[in-house]
């Protein structure tokens, strides 16, 4: 039903816009989680992927790393403070598009987590 829904909706919005960011802003997760026209959506969306794996398998990126070799350049901008994906992550797959001779810039944002929206995060993937 519709009040199940969005109060399982509201649960799980909560909980990840408290973890994808550096700093929490409580002011944008209330306004979030006040607005049922965004907040079922991103819900289904974040599942959807997680049911999904992300649409990958696990270890897909770094085994089919070669389908990247054309790439003139990557650049890779990952939150310092990112739990939703490790760091690590960033690292290994930095490493492998260089052993495919690929360049690549790897910035590891201090004051970063998973949300693109946090500013250090956005600047780095600007410049």
């Amino acid at each position: 039903d519709a009040a199940t829904r969005l109060a399982a909706a509201s649960a799980f919005v909560g909980y990840e816009l408290s973890i994808s960011k550096t700093f929490v802003e409580d002011k944008i997760i209330r306004e979030c989680l006040e607005t049922p026209s965004q907040l079922v959506p991103f819900a289904v969306m974040e599942v959807s992927y997680m049911l999904n794996a992300g649409f990958m398998s696990r270890g897909q990126l770094i085994a089919e790393v070669g389908k990247l070799s054309s790439l003139e350049r990557v650049c890779i901008s990952h939150g310092r403070s990112d739990f939703v994906c490790q760091p690590v992550s960033a690292y290994r797959l930095s490493e492998a598009l260089g052993k495919l001779k690929v360049p690549v810039d790897l910035d590891f944002v201090a004051a970063a987590g998973h949300s693109d929206t946090e500013p250090a995060l956005a600047s780095s993937m600007i410049t």
